[in-house]
């Protein structure tokens, strides 16, 4: 009987830790997420972390986040056309997100800071169209 269940068991084994390594350690996601949230001034090297971290965990769950932050990261420190790339990231490679719409905020944000307008009416339609879950709860608090 034993022998029967050593397949399984063996692949039960490996399958689980296949899984537990594509998530990053809480603890390092959380140095990471403190530095984002602490750094008032940012400057590459807090990029490079955030590439690092993507790098060595490219199927963490919490991947979008880290995507988000890079381009939040440049927002802040006026990379604005690098902010956009990076939140191009976030839309297009994680589009079940609920981070899409927060990237799309963050974009038009910076599409403003260079004085492109248009595009950033595209990114506040884009938000309209996926109709967030805050406009459904309440229709009359967007004003349209």
């Amino acid at each position: 009987m034993i022998v029967k269940c050593l397949p399984v068991i063996l692949l039960l084994l490996l399958t689980t830790r296949w899984v537990a390594a594509d998530a990053a350690p809480d603890d390092e996601y959380k140095k990471l997420a403190d530095r984002v949230q602490k750094t008032a001034a940012p400057g590459q090297e807090l990029i490079d972390s955030l590439y690092t971290f993507m790098e060595k965990f490219p199927r963490d769950p919490r991947s979008d986040q880290v995507q988000l932050w890079v381009g939040q990261v440049q927002q802040k420190r006026k990379f604005h056309n690098e902010a956009i790339k990076e939140l191009d990231f976030v839309i297009k490679d994680f589009p079940n997100s609920p981070l899409v719409t927060v990237a799309y905020r963050a974009q038009a944000a910076s599409y403003m800071a260079i004085d492109k307008h248009d595009l950033a009416e595209g990114c506040f339609r884009e938000i309209v169209k996926r109709k967030p879950a805050d406009f459904k709860a309440d229709p009359g608090a967007t004003g349209l």
